[in-house]
């Protein structure tokens, strides 16, 4: 039975991704390093920023440090907020899916592997905050995606704040568009729903499930993937 929906926001929730490429590649340049979006998306995707820099790196065989990996995330989240402000653009059918998951009683949490401030903006920006029970994102992790720990955090959290009999991760679907999430839903033991944001569908094959977009999704197309 389906009791949580658990979404991911880049690529799911906002069509962010080819900013945080942007900036990514913005940041790495004042270092000397060049990035391409074909590199973005087969190797860093999905990755925190703490991560995506720190494996650029140390890919190129330059060992920045503690601080160096710290001043190019302050700086990627400086460049990211300033375009947060002016372009924020919530995917089709996401608000509409929200309504119908809310209507039928049925919770809804979020486990990004962005910084909080990025996505509760993004949240504010599309009035969608209200929907969720819970936020996890990368400053509550010590593992990013792949590992499960963020889902399983997620979940642990909705089921903090509810009275209810705890929802188990078999009761779980995942919202995801990148192959580092689908693995992380399924290690966390959730069903995964995958959307074609950032990858073709023939890279998601992982997922229960793989769509074009959350247009075509209802309520009977998430209980048919939990079957």
């Amino acid at each position: 039975m389906l009791r949580l929906v658990i979404f991911d926001v880049d690529g799911v929730i906002a069509d962010s991704e080819p900013a945080h490429f942007a900036v990514f590649r913005e940041v790495l340049a004042g270092q000397g390093a060049e990035l391409s979006w074909e590199q973005y998306r087969r190797r860093y995707l999905g990755y925190d920023d703490r991560e995506c820099f720190g494996h650029v790196l140390a890919d190129l065989g330059r060992d920045g440090g503690a601080d160096m990996v710290d001043q190019m995330c302050r700086a990627k989240q400086a460049k990211f907020a300033e375009y947060l402000r002016n372009n924020c653009i919530i995917m089709p059918g996401v608000a509409e899916l929200l309504e119908i998951l809310r209507s039928n009683n049925i919770g809804c949490s979020i486990y990004s592997g962005a910084v909080r401030s990025e996505v509760e903006y993004i949240l504010a920006q599309g009035r969608l905050s209200g929907y969720f029970t819970a936020i996890v994102t990368a400053e509550d992790v010590s593992a990013g995606k792949p590992d499960p720990e963020g889902y399983r955090l997620s979940l642990a959290r909705v089921n903090q704040a509810r009275a209810a009999e705890p929802i188990a991760p078999d009761e779980c679907l995942v919202i995801e568009d990148s192959t580092w999430g689908i693995q992380a839903a399924k290690a966390a033991g959730m069903y995964c729903l995958a959307v074609t944001s950032s990858y073709p569908a023939e890279q998601l094959t992982n997922a229960d499930l793989v769509v074009r977009d959350l247009c075509s999704v209802d309520l009977d197309c998430l209980k048919g993937i939990l079957g």
